[in-house]
């Protein structure tokens, strides 16, 4: 059947709210480099570990909880992690130097 207007459009909003804090990594990782929350090289290092910390809120965020839902914010948020994890290193060199 069709799908009601209202449920979709509930749909498409909360995805794209969540897709807008998930494009948000960069600067968040960034943020906690700053402050000494997150150790230089530990995203590359540990990678698995942070799958998996993506996928779990992913997961709780999408609100179908489909596997295409999943992989559409999960993919992005983790290619997004590496412009994070240069961000940090960067500001780790700066604080060393300066």
């Amino acid at each position: 059947m069709w799908p009601n207007p209202a449920e979709y459009l509930s749909f498409t909003v909360m995805m794209m709210f969540v897709s807008g804090l998930s494009f948000q990594m960069p600067l968040v990782i960034m943020f906690l480099a700053r402050i000494g929350a997150v150790p230089t090289a530990s995203p590359a290092r540990k990678r698995p570990i942070v799958i998996l910390v993506i996928l779990i809120p992913v997961a709780a965020m999408t609100p179908t909880g489909d596997a295409f839902s999943l992989l559409m914010l999960s993919l992005p948020m983790y290619g997004l992690l590496e412009p994070g994890s240069l961000l940090d290193r960067r500001i780790e060199r700066r604080r060393v130097i300066g």
